[in-house]
């Protein structure tokens, strides 16, 4: 006999994850024909409406009191279709790399300029490995990925507390390393990701126990990889390597 899952829904959530999808099918609406809509009453619907306009999902029509999508939903909207584009293009490539290096490959892009989210990986071959970092979102101070995005402009450097020294020598080698930034005896190799020119989308890494990435050994094998891996890909983009001193934020 199959068993029924639980429901976790919230109906709040619910709620007003409808009215972003009534919005999303109209150019603008009242908040009377909303209210029928959803089968909420008026002054839910408006408290609903009123936090979604604080947050620039929602933007109301001074002349008419009607209401239609904000920016900042379509902001979000534009960020996962880029993802998803992203990750059909890079997929290919990230299983190619974890097969020759046998280690888990991650592709991770910019996260509301505060950090950088893990949105796709390909485990690693070996029986040792590290719990998926999948959705996880991390500070750029002293990560790889965070510094390779910091040094090739994806993101702006003001307040990242990153060295300008230490993201001019990344910029220079084409690559970051860290150790225990992402996990205790955790290391993270990184390379920029390009997108249009001037612009780097990303950041491809290889994720490894220190013990088997080593500095001096597992370095001299993986970052040639990386580096031809991401170069693949911006190629399959219809782009090419960012030019240099262009799209750094200083």
């Amino acid at each position: 006999m199959q068993k029924v899952g639980r429901n976790y829904s919230i109906q709040a959530v619910e709620n007003a994850l409808s009215l972003l999808e009534v919005l999303g099918t109209v150019d603008e609406v009242k908040l009377g024909s909303l209210s029928k809509a959803l089968g909420l009453t008026k002054s839910k619907v408006f408290r609903l409406l009123a936090t979604f306009e604080k947050r620039g999902y929602v933007k109301r029509s001074a002349r008419s009191g009607s209401y239609t999508l904000g920016p900042t939903a379509f902001e979000v909207g534009g960020r996962f279709l880029f993802s998803m584009q992203l990750l059909k293009r890079a997929k290919p490539k990230m299983l190619r790399l974890a097969r020759e290096l046998g280690e888990a490959v991650y592709l991770a892009v910019p996260h509301r300029s505060k950090g950088f989210v893990f949105i796709d990986m390909v485990d690693t071959s070996h029986q040792v490995a590290i719990a998926s970092l999948v959705g996880r979102s991390y500070p750029l101070r002293s990560t790889a990925v965070g510094h390779v995005l910091l040094a090739f402009g994806a993101v702006a450097r003001e307040r990242s507390g990153a060295s300008g020294e230490d993201l001019s020598e990344v910029r220079r080698v084409g690559y970051a390393r860290d150790c225990h930034a992402l996990g205790e005896h955790v290391r993270c190799v990184a390379v920029p990701v390009h997108g249009e020119p001037g612009r780097v989308v990303g950041a491809l890494c290889v994720v490894a126990p220190s013990f088997r990435l080593t500095e001096r050994g597992g370095d001299e094998k993986v970052i040639p990889r990386l580096q031809s891996a991401a170069g693949d890909l911006a190629r399959v983009g219809g782009y090419g390597p960012v030019p240099e001193g262009a799209g750094v934020s200083q």
